[in-house]
């Protein structure tokens, strides 16, 4: 008789030696926590990504959210709960994909998202502004259940590649069940804007889409615009605290993280030596250049952070990042909440602890933790306690 063996089954999760692909697996694991995903879905897709190939990442991705958003039967729960993961599957996707290819994963990304919304019976209104000729769309969610006082609110943006559907899994979701109404919005330059607008760039100045986006709720009885609070994430941090400088009209400040200067966040990011030197190369070259001269990754990242900052080089990159300072973090005379990861690295603590230093209003700093599983950017990796530690905040001071 042939003895039979026992396995515990065959999906494995394993890292990438890349760090910046690993965090990227971090970043969807992330969002299991509010039904973003599955870590078995994420795992069986990690395994036939090659470490360091984009094109891998964007074909594993984008098979994977067809095949769970496919299914047609059971109810809508179920289908809802397929839709909702399939949405940021097809976000995954739309990250390291071709210019040509991101506008449609991205926008199978949003047609998911709000697909899901609906199955779900979640109440999700799309808001769309036109600001300076662009098409800007945002969420807003009312609290669950519905409260009888109008509702605080929570404006929330992201940075450089987040788009407003992700905003959900990282405070949309838990800032409704835990009694806020929250706006999800995107600006120029962003994911989502450029999508349907593909030469859209950030602009240094992001105070008219906050103040273009609080005003189309004015009126509303339900919320409370008099407690109302910026939330920026990434990149977002820097728009957030750049915008409230500018008087944007909102109560307190949630930085994460509390960038003051683009520039030299960005500098630290990618390694002073290269941006010293940065290659002499422009955007319509970079295909030219072997692969072993200039890996896929390197390829991507520069490819993308020229067309989102509007230039023709990296060089021509790095310069225009010096328009995006806060010039006077003084006239933040807010409450405010900093938040940073122990495992971000030096910058950006020095730029938290500046923050803290040169905002007028009462500042609370929190570093999270590696131990807590949340030390890494934005606390992909413990998402639910970085909800919790805003709500908090938020409760506390409008209690």
């Amino acid at each position: 008789m042939t003895e039979q063996q026992l396995s515990r089954g065959a999906i494995k999760l394993t890292a990438f030696d890349n760090a910046e692909m690993d965090f990227q697996l971090m970043r969807s694991l992330g969002a299991v926590a509010f039904g973003g995903g599955s870590v078995g879905e994420i795992a069986r897709a990690r395994s036939v990504i090659r470490d360091g190939d984009p094109a891998s990442w964007v074909a594993a991705f984008r098979a994977l959210a067809a095949r769970v958003e496919a299914p047609k039967a059971g109810g809508d729960a179920l289908r809802g709960a397929a839709a909702l993961r399939a949405s940021m599957y097809w976000r995954a996707a739309e990250y390291y994909a071709r210019p040509e290819q991101a506008a449609d994963l991205g926008r199978r990304s949003r047609i998911v998202f709000q697909a899901a919304m609906e199955l779900l019976g979640i109440t999700c209104e799309t808001i769309v502004v036109m600001l300076n000729g662009e098409s800007l769309t945002g969420y807003l969610l009312p609290p669950m259940p519905a409260t009888k006082q109008p509702a605080p609110l929570i404006v929330a943006l992201s940075g450089f590649d987040g788009s407003t559907e992700e905003l959900y899994f990282e405070i949309g979701a838990a800032a409704r069940q835990r009694g806020y109404a929250c706006l999800l919005i995107e600006g120029p330059g962003q994911a989502g804007t450029r999508r349907e607008n593909p030469h859209s760039i950030f602009a240094p100045d992001y105070a008219p889409v906050v103040t273009a986006f609080i005003n189309s709720l004015r009126g509303r009885k339900t919320i409370d615009l008099e407690r109302s609070a910026l939330y920026g994430i990434s990149f977002g941090g820097y728009f957030a605290s750049q915008a409230m400088a500018a008087g944007v009209p909102c109560q307190a400040l949630i930085a994460n993280s509390p960038i003051l200067d683009l520039q030299a966040y960005m500098t630290a990011f990618i390694g002073s030596e290269f941006c010293a030197d940065p290659p002499d190369i422009k955007v319509d070259d970079i295909d030219t250049v072997p692969d072993e001269a200039l890996p896929p990754l390197l390829k991507h990242g520069l490819r993308a952070s020229c067309l989102r900052f509007g230039t023709d080089s990296f060089a021509g990159f790095l310069q225009r990042l010096s328009d995006f300072r806060v010039p006077r973090p003084g006239d933040i005379r807010c409450p405010a909440l900093a938040l940073y990861g122990e495992g971000e690295g030096a910058e950006v603590e020095c730029q938290a602890k500046a923050f803290a230093a040169q905002v007028n209003g009462p500042v609370t700093l929190r570093q999270f933790r590696d131990d807590d599983g949340a030390g890494d950017h934005c606390q992909f990796g413990n998402l639910a306690l970085s909800a919790a530690v805003v709500l908090d905040w938020l409760d506390d001071l409008w209690a």
